[in-house]
């Protein structure tokens, strides 16, 4: 067995509360001012579990409707910040980088969820069978992800030009042609690689993928944080009722 199979082998067997240490060879480990970041990104992919068990417990272990949507998306979170992890230790950008557009994705839902006034009305068409993109806000404005990137704008301001960005990479973009190609020494010379040569990314755009999904992840976690606290209060209403 070479050492890449012992290292694949080893990823293969990593536990979900287990530390994802940087690897040899990857981004992190050949630019040291990113291995802050990418282990904090990681110790917030082992709080995920952290808190899934809160939000379940919370009120009394009663689940409710709003449960069910928050879970998820802490589920869905947890793999994409699993991902980006191992996507960016391995110098693949073009996989990486939407993931940061997916992750703001489910951080702007949560922000409506724990802020809009028609919340709730939402959240029982979408159990009705509705995807958010087919109902509409209180002013009549479909739900697709721009409505809700406007929605999130005033909670998320700092998101705004990171989801844009990201968005270029979700769809075939000038973006991908001029990160795929660099200028020769010659007049008139273009260098192109595949895969991307790792040469092509700067640092800073490391730096903003980790920094993104990090900030992303913790203000998703703390709106699901926030909502085992408004159950824990709806118990103690529905306790003093009886």
């Amino acid at each position: 067995m070479t050492a890449a199979d012992e290292q694949g082998a080893t990823t293969s067997r990593r536990g979900p509360r287990d530390p994802s240490p940087v690897p040899p060879g990857s981004v992190a480990a050949e630019h040291a001012e990113l291995i802050d970041v990418r282990l904090k990104l990681d110790t917030l992919r082992i709080q995920h579990l952290e808190v899934g068990g809160v939000v379940m417990s919370a009120g009394g272990g009663n689940l409710y409707r709003d449960d069910m949507l928050v879970l998820t998306m802490i589920q869905r979170s947890y793999g994409l910040v699993e991902a980006v992890i191992d996507l960016v230790d391995s110098f693949n950008l073009h996989a990486a980088a939407p993931l940061v557009r997916l992750q703001l994705d489910s951080l702007f839902r949560m922000c409506f969820l724990a802020t809009a006034p028609e919340a709730q009305r939402v959240l029982g068409e979408f159990f009705a069978g509705r995807q958010f993109r087919q109902i509409k806000d209180g002013e009549g404005k479909r739900l697709g992800d721009g409505r809700l990137k406007d929605r999130a704008a005033e909670y998320h301001s700092w998101a705004i030009p990171v989801y844009d960005s990201t968005s270029g990479w979700v769809h075939l973009s000038a973006g991908h042609v001029s990160t795929a190609f660099r200028l020769g020494e010659e007049e008139g010379e273009f260098v192109v690689g595949i895969p991307l040569p790792r040469e092509f990314v700067p640092v800073s755009v490391w730096s903003e993928i980790l920094g993104a999904t990090t900030k992303a992840t913790e203000e998703l976690l703390g709106y699901a944080v926030g909502w085992a606290m408004e159950k824990d209060r709806r118990s103690q209403i529905e306790g003093r009722r009886q």
